[in-house]
Formats: structure tokens, sequence, C-alpha cells
């Protein structure tokens, strides 16, 4: 399964993905024979990545970083670029318990 789009956002990977896309990524995952680490990124988690290096190297490394925070949606549009919706991980556990 290929990744979706990222965008750099001071450094740190933030995907391009809606709630559904989410879902669809997820349960691709889950066929899958590894375990898959998912990221829900907010503006604070990417300034901590800034000095937190072991916090960055998770993010850094996390098949998936959801723009967790509008903060994101409004840094993305200031690079030129397009997050498409906030996918907060609040939201996206009701949705992955139905």
């Amino acid at each position: 399964m290929l990744p979706p789009e990222a965008i750099p956002i001071l450094g740190i990977p933030v995907h391009a993905v809606t709630m559904d896309e989410t879902l669809t990524l997820i349960e691709g995952y889950m066929l899958e024979p590894r375990v898959h680490q998912i990221a829900t990124v907010n503006p604070e988690f990417v300034m901590a990545a800034q000095s937190d290096a072991a916090f960055r190297h998770t993010l850094l490394t996390a098949d998936l970083c959801l723009p967790d925070g509008v903060g994101l949606l409004y840094a993305a549009r200031r690079l030129g670029r397009t997050l498409p919706e906030r996918v907060p991980g609040s939201e996206l556990v009701y949705r992955l318990a139905e």
C-alpha cells in the first residue's frame, strides 16, 4: 500500500488525507503482517518535535501522520499546499469503534 502524500511542516510530515481515506488506509494496514504507527499531529506536536529528538524521530518514522489541528491546515496553505481536512484522533477513535 502506497503512503499518501506528506506535506512537511517544519520538517514534520503531515499526510494529506481525509477521515474516509484514513479509515481505508487503516483497513489496509490491518491486513499487513506488521504493526503500523499512526500519529495525530497538531501544531503543538510540530513545535515539540523541534527540540525533542526522540519525539521528532517518532513522528518521522510513523506510517501515518494525521492533520489533527486546524493550524496545520493553515500552515500547509501558507506553503502553497493543501491538507483536505482535519482528521482529529478523538473522532477517529469513534469511527474505528463503529
